[in-house]
């Protein structure tokens, strides 16, 4: 049972709570951006080396990882990923992808090219990791200039290319930014097992580790559709939902989810689509900052926000497609960037002396938003001396302000605190709603003895207050009472306290700190329920609360499964219809005609029947260093055998013809031989 605190006594200073005046929230704890849930077992933060041992461990290494797993051992087994051993980074790195030794040969990579025996090098290739193919001996080396895998013969010297895997141009490719399994981010490390199978980790803001099961290893071809992925790609994050879906779209700072809350936790959200794109916008905020999301349309358009991490900027994007467009970033006025976007993309923010507002005008014809040159502005409104944090929800003209007042002054770090108040009717007479004092204690001499708001959001009737820690002083009970960064959550209809989210056993408990002024995010749906998203830093990944603020149970209806898109087949020469990849053998149906080969370059055999394989070996390789594909159709003739010789018959006397009808003569043979065409 809920126990609402009053509001009177939330004015006293904070409260030493009771097991029983916990009030726990009764909600789902989920996760977002990681396979794992925490606890023993999470993706790092980033891979900057890779080595895959012949059994098909992974051992990885990394310059930071927030819970310390910058050494880490992942394998494939029982047809799922396992971590096996973290361990910390003590200055010295535990593997390195950048040195490898096959048949004999040493190679190494310094300053992106790979370099061999007697000074060999291999041209043209950004090369970024390598790693050995065992079955064939082959080197392989990581290209992060197309972004693909390319596997190398060095008994030849030069080097001979024998293979690349990956699709060209990486996430950039076909549709950019969709993911698909060959379309890499940045590519940093790449091995095999002794059977054949493939490895390949990417590195990019977040981690994506697949696995390519062996379909023929001598043939070097492999399931590409269906990779084995162990994914952590949410550090310092908080993504934001797109407020016209229902919930059913979620942004991270860079990634793009589709939702379906029916399935277990941890597996609501599917990675659908990769928002940045390094190689086309190389100054992107986002490929070297950390921070919050939030989704917002103008004039029938999507747009997304980026507030880093310390407030310091406003980065504005638009959505082409699958990616986000850095068009715009207003800079910090030499203080925190306290900023909230409405839905009609106005900027709300804070001055020394006030509140600002600039107002968007619309979209100009580049699709990017257009905003007035001046800001409108109001003074601090009673009771507050200094406001340190602002929502505002402009559906319903509601302001939420955070900040100090003359009884309770602000002080030390921290945005949301330690006063809140709400006003109706903001943008006419700001009438003052009520007033709520949060917990707030802050040590300047020990970060974990604090206990602070740290970011907040709205949806409904209800605020979320994330805390950055939270110490003794609030006495959580076990298994609660090591976790750190609850949400408190009030009623935004009177300003009282309504209970807490804390990390549930889902997440064993086990949640970071609130690093983000912007790490919270809500969303209410259609049929009431609440999602809540919170920043977990610790563990590589998100936190997602779900629970209906009426005490009942949502029921998750499942996202509709969209009819795939067929995958259109490679094109072969004219006539010709695709039938295998690379390696594989297909049974003709007929006598046909075969090519073999990829973008106009084929070599062909004909007349064929039964099984043909469609390798270098049966047709030469007519595209070195490329994967091809087998084509046929049926044979455009039929050989026809070689006649027997009629032997020449004896002469024999002509007799005396009978007379016949010269006219029926030909008639018959007319009508015998010649067909008319239809």
């Amino acid at each position: 049972m809920k126990i609402p605190i009053s509001l009177a006594l939330l004015v006293l200073c904070v409260s030493n709570l009771n097991a029983e005046d916990l009030n726990l929230i009764p909600a789902r704890t989920s996760w977002v951006g990681n396979t794992f849930s925490g606890g023993n077992s999470w993706v790092q933060n980033l891979i900057d080396e890779m080595v895959v041992d012949p059994d098909g461990k992974c051992r990885t290494d990394s310059v930071w990882d927030e819970a310390h797993s910058e050494r880490g051992i992942y394998q494939f087994v029982n047809g799922q990923w396992r971590v096996e051993t973290h361990g910390k980074n003590d200055g010295t790195p535990a593997v390195s992808g950048k040195t490898i030794t096959v048949l004999g040969q040493t190679w190494n990579i310094v300053n992106n090219v790979a370099t061999g025996p007697g000074g060999q090098t291999l041209p043209g290739v950004k090369a970024t990791a390598l790693g050995v193919y065992r079955p064939l001996n082959l080197l392989m080396v990581c290209d992060d200039g197309p972004h693909v895998v390319k596997f190398y013969n060095v008994a030849t010297n030069p080097a001979t290319l024998v293979k690349t895997f990956g699709t060209p141009g990486g996430i950039g490719s076909g549709t950019p930014g969709r993911m698909g399994p060959l379309k890499f981010l940045t590519l940093t490390g790449c091995g095999s097992d002794n059977f054949g199978n493939l490895y390949v980790a990417t590195s990019q803001q977040g981690v994506i580790l697949r696995r390519f099961a062996v379909t023929n290893a001598q043939n070097m071809t492999w399931d590409e559709q269906n990779p084995a992925q162990a994914i952590g790609v949410h550090f310092a994050d908080c993504a934001g939902f797109d407020e016209t879906k229902n919930g059913l779209e979620l942004f991270g700072k860079d990634e793009r989810y589709v939702m379906d809350y029916s399935k277990p936790a941890g597996q609501e959200a599917t990675l659908t689509s990769w928002t940045t794109d390094k190689d086309q916008s190389p100054n992107d905020p986002r490929l070297t900052g950390d921070g919050g999301i939030r989704i917002k349309y103008k004039d029938g358009k999507r747009f997304m926000f980026f507030i880093d991490q310390k407030t310091e900027h406003l980065h504005f994007y638009k959505l082409d497609g699958e990616v986000a467009i850095w068009f715009r970033t207003i800079p910090s006025p030499g203080r925190n960037l306290i900023v909230s976007i409405d839905s009609d993309c106005n900027i709300w923010s804070l001055s020394h002396q006030g509140i600002d507002v600039t107002r968007c005008t619309g979209v100009n014809a580049a699709g990017e938003l257009v905003y007035a040159a001046t800001a409108q502005f109001s003074p601090f409104p009673n009771p507050f001396t200094v406001v340190s944090s602002l929502l505002y929800d402009s559906k319903r003209d509601i302001m939420y302000l955070a900040g100090g007042t003359t009884a309770f002054p602000l002080e030390g770090f921290g945005q949301v605190g330690p006063v809140i108040a709400k006003y109706i009717n903001w943008s006419t007479t700001k009438n003052l709603m009520w007033q709520t004092k949060l917990p707030w204690y802050h040590n300047e001499a020990n970060v974990g003895d604090r206990v602070v708001g740290e970011a907040w959001d709205f949806a409904g009737d209800r605020l979320y207050i994330g805390y950055l820690v939270h110490d003794s002083r609030e006495r959580l009970p076990a298994p609660y009472d090591d976790s750190p960064g609850p949400i408190r959550v009030y009623n935004t209809v009177d300003g009282s306290f309504v209970g807490r989210l804390l990390a549930g056993p889902e997440v064993q408990y086990d949640a970071g700190w609130i690093d983000l002024f912007s790490g919270v995010s809500a969303f209410e749906l259609a049929d009431g329920t609440h999602l809540v998203v919170r920043e977990e830093v610790w563990k590589n990944k998100q936190l997602l609360f779900t629970y209906r603020p009426d005490g009942t149970t949502p029921t998750p209806t499942p996202t509709p499964v969209p009819t795939p898109t067929p995958t259109p087949a490679p094109d072969g020469p004219p006539g010709y219809a695709y039938c295998a990849n690379e390696g594989q053998t297909f049974t003709l149906p007929v006598a046909s005609d075969v090519a073999y080969g990829k973008d106009g370059a084929f070599n062909f055999l004909f007349n064929r029947t039964g099984s043909i394989t469609f390798n270098n070996i049966t047709f030469g390789d007519p595209l070195p260093g490329v994967g091809k594909f087998g084509f046929f159709k049926p044979a455009t003739s039929t050989p026809t055998p070689t006649p027997t010789p009629t032997p020449v018959p004896t002469p024999v006397p002509t007799p005396t013809p009978t007379p016949i009808t010269i006219k029926g003569y030909f008639q018959g043979y007319i009508d015998a031989t010649f067909v008319p065409a239809e």
